[in-house]
């Protein structure tokens, strides 16, 4: 289990996605829940500030994640078998989400739910209370944060691409408005976990952000290192043990695998090369002229850069040989 803490706008569903993807897991969105229960209150006229009945409504989710085709980690939500992906995705949503976030009932509810989807192989779960209440003992624990402005700048952006009209000023009201109720609830705060280690955002880049956690994970089940302190003013974070990784995912020299980071044969690592090309030209091709969807370029960018660490692979296997 990694978990993958944060407030709103910090980037924790975009890097949970690829750092699933990368690491060969799932992701859990836990926000999605509170999301869709927000949801199905609002469409059934239950009081949000209701929080005895809003832990029966909660009790009793019909709620499911499925993969979208492709394989890049993105899912959609059901409510049964209605997809509420984008449903749940407006800014009334997003602020019901918070509020029946603060019930003890609904929380109770949705615990043994959460842990359930959780308990499913290599899981990364993210949302405000993974590593101090859902998943106290999770293998990594992450607090995702940012400036205030650029978080609501990316929401703000997020908006408009889905055609919802919005100011960067009504974003940025609403944000620090659910910042305060998130973190000043009686039931389960979003607040940083002791062992959590701080990402700092706000002038880092998906990419660096992904490579870092990789490498952190990477270290913590094969290694047992710990690495708790601030990523995101300087360019290099270093761990308790004294160890140094760098931003771009590249890991201390001399370091031991485990039996499960080994590097494959040669043969393999040509063979998952040739695969990746083969699919990122499908992709490519697939691309329409105009009117391409974000998603799909972070898509693309996912597959170069996986191509990319790839061949830095088998170029280092041949400088060895």
């Amino acid at each position: 289990m990694i978990a993958v803490d944060g407030p709103a706008g910090a980037g924790k569903s975009t890097v949970a996605r690829r750092l699933a993807s990368r690491l060969g897991g799932v992701r859990l969105d836990t926000g999605a829940i509170y999301r869709a229960l927000a949801l199905v209150a609002m469409e059934r006229g239950v009081s949000l500030e209701d929080g005895a009945a809003l832990g029966e409504l909660a009790a009793g989710l019909d709620l499911r994640f499925a993969p979208v085709a492709g394989g890049d980690g993105g899912q959609r939500v059901l409510l049964g078998a209605r997809d509420v992906t984008l449903d749940i995705r407006t800014p009334e949503v997003t602020l019901g989400a918070s509020q029946v976030s603060q019930h003890a009932q609904v929380r109770a509810s949705l615990l043994s739910l959460q842990r359930e989807l959780g308990a499913r192989g290599l899981v990364v779960a993210e949302g405000r209370d993974m590593g101090t209440v859902v998943f106290p003992g999770a293998v990594v624990k992450f607090y995702l944060t940012a400036s205030d402005e650029v978080r609501a700048r990316r929401r703000h952006e997020e908006l408009l691409a889905a055609g919802k009209a919005q100011t960067f000023e009504e974003v940025l009201r609403d944000q620090r408005r659910r910042d305060e109720v998130d973190m000043r609830r009686e039931e389960s705060p979003l607040r940083q976990a002791p062992d959590a280690q701080v990402i700092d955002s706000t002038s880092l880049d998906i990419d660096q952000v992904v490579e870092h956690m990789a490498a952190v994970v990477r270290s913590a089940l094969f290694e047992g290192n710990e690495m708790t302190e601030p990523v995101g003013s300087d360019s290099e974070q270093r761990s308790t043990s004294g160890d140094v990784c760098d931003l771009s995912g590249r890991k201390p020299e001399g370091e031991v695998r485990g039996d499960h980071d080994q590097q494959p044969e040669g043969g393999a690592l040509a063979r998952e090369l040739r695969e990746l090309e083969a699919e990122l030209a499908d992709r490519e091709a697939a691309l329409p002229a105009h009117s391409i969807r974000p998603h799909q370029l972070l898509e693309i960018e996912d597959l170069e850069e996986r191509i990319a660490d790839l061949k830095r692979r088998i170029g280092g296997q041949r400088g060895e040989g």
